[in-house]
């Protein structure tokens, strides 16, 4: 597998991955072109070797939308090092991508890159996965942000001290150039100011410590506390404020919230995408319908989620 990608940008989706992407791509020295956990998502190892999906692959909207080839002449490990010859073929300088989840497994097939693992309080991401639609509520909006952490932690256990570095966002916006610095100095390039220049060439703000800490507006206590119920140990070990008395909410609770996290998700999809698609999206996965399936998909939901990208 190639070594062309010399770190990854670890941490959960809506913890600030993607603003410091935009950071890092900006250095003059450095690339970063965006977030791969879909290529290592359908790879796996095999007896026999790398095993890809190509076909679940193939209408993945971000796998589309970033003008992947896939060579079929090539077998599945020449496929996956070559889409990665595509990913460093974007601009010059020392390669990074973000992942997002499974670390432990994306390692495999990267066993030489180094680590940058962003943290940020949980209940920042419990909020802003509701608001992108991932979760109805925020009790079920901190999940994919305990499961990235457990993966951290599995990988990081593997990992010797050079070829990890942790850092918080709070402490990214706060600090923007001494927390660069130290990324600069773990992957072996000097700071150079146009890393905070991105504001000029995207959708981004610029850095601001106004952006961190939000749920303490948005979120009323007791909805905080259900989202550090969740893994309050966890919350506790990277940093972040366990109150005390925290408790998790009894079984009917939990039911209740777990319909109000499916009715929530159901009303955001049918927003952004239609009523019919979504019906037609879930009627043709159930009955293996894959070619019906995939023109809705390719048609439909991956246009609208395109159009949406930031």
């Amino acid at each position: 597998m190639t070594q062309d990608i010399a770190f990854i940008v670890y941490g959960p989706l809506r913890s600030g991955t993607t603003l410091l992407r935009l950071m890092i791509h900006h250095h003059p020295d450095l690339a970063n072109a965006g977030e791969f956990d879909y290529l290592f998502d359908y790879a796996r190892h095999t007896p026999e070797g790398i095993s890809i999906d190509r076909e679940r692959l193939r209408h993945w909207f971000a796998f589309q939308n970033f003008g992947f080839v896939i060579r079929e002449e090539l077998n599945d490990d020449q496929l996956l090092e070559d889409f990665l010859k595509q990913v460093v073929a974007r601009k010059p300088g020392m390669q990074s991508i973000n992942i997002h989840r499974d670390l432990d497994h994306v390692l495999s097939f990267l066993p030489a890159a180094k680590v940058v693992k962003l943290h940020r309080d949980p209940r920042d991401v419990a909020a802003s996965s509701v608001q992108m639609g991932w979760a109805g509520n925020a009790y079920h909006g901190v999940d994919h942000w305990i499961s990235t952490e457990r993966a951290w932690d599995r990988a990081s256990a593997m990992l010797p001290p050079e070829r990890k570095l942790e850092l918080r966002f709070e402490d990214l916006l706060a600090q923007p150039e001494a927390e660069l610095g130290r990324i600069c100095d773990f992957i072996g390039v000097s700071y150079h100011p146009a890393m905070l220049s991105y504001s000029e060439h995207s959708t981004y703000e610029p850095v601001s410590a106004s952006a961190t800490f939000r749920w303490k507006q948005k979120m009323s206590p007791a909805q905080a506390a259900l989202v550090t119920s969740r893994a309050p140990e966890l919350v506790a070990a990277r940093g972040y404020e366990v109150p005390q008395g925290v408790r998790a909410p009894g079984p009917v609770r939990r039911a209740q919230l777990a319909v109000a996290n499916k009715l929530g998700m159901w009303r955001h999809s049918i927003r952004i995408h239609g009523f019919s698609t979504v019906v037609m999206e879930k009627i043709t996965r159930r009955l293996g319908l894959a070619r019906w399936h995939g023109r809705i998909v390719d048609e439909r939901i991956n246009r609208t989620l395109t159009a949406r990208l930031k």
